[in-house]
């Protein structure tokens, strides 16, 4: 990994956090750890993680309203929902709000973890990289538009100036 990717995860379980963090650490990655959902949007707003790991069932507030609130401030932000309910309702409820990917507990794995941290930087890259040649083609498309107006006004001065040359009886 070329360059390090800040993490943001969120979830109450300090045994399951601790996995997490240590095992994404250790895979490059640079970790934030937040307790409940109102601390994990706190440190997201403050840090702006690359992503955050969320988990769905906490006190104070729940994942899907994690999830809710970092995509209204951010919806470029991947997100992916770690739940121990293994509910499909869960799931389908996740992706519908904006999760990027849903993984259920426990996390028997780690290496799924990172698999799918991995899948949804690589998503976000690709993204970034077709907004960013987006734009340059709107700028290449005005500078076109712009530069043909030009050539078009150009022409417009070269006809009007043969029209003046042609002697009298040839002029329109």
């Amino acid at each position: 990994m070329a360059e390090s990717k800040l993490i943001l995860t969120i979830e109450d379980d300090p045994t399951i956090r601790k996995n997490i963090v240590a095992y994404l650490e250790d895979s490059g990655y640079e970790m934030l750890e937040a307790l409940d959902g109102q601390q994990g949007l706190e440190l997201f707003r403050e840090k702006q993680p690359d992503l955050v790991l969320c988990d769905l069932r906490m006190p104070k507030m729940d994942g899907l309203d994690v999830l809710q609130e970092i995509t209204h401030v951010n919806p470029d932000t991947p997100v992916i929902i770690i739940s121990g309910a293994g509910m499909i309702d869960d799931a389908i409820q996740s992706l519908r709000r904006g999760a990027w990917d849903y993984i259920t507990k426990p996390i028997s794995d780690m290496q799924v973890l990172e698999v799918a941290v991995d899948r949804a930087l690589d998503r976000l890259r690709l993204v970034n990289e077709n907004a960013a040649y987006q734009r340059e083609l709107e700028r290449t498309n005005r500078e076109l538009s712009e530069a043909l107006r030009q050539l078009q006004s150009n022409q417009q001065a070269g006809q009007q100036l043969q029209a003046r040359l042609l002697p009298v009886e040839h002029q329109p």
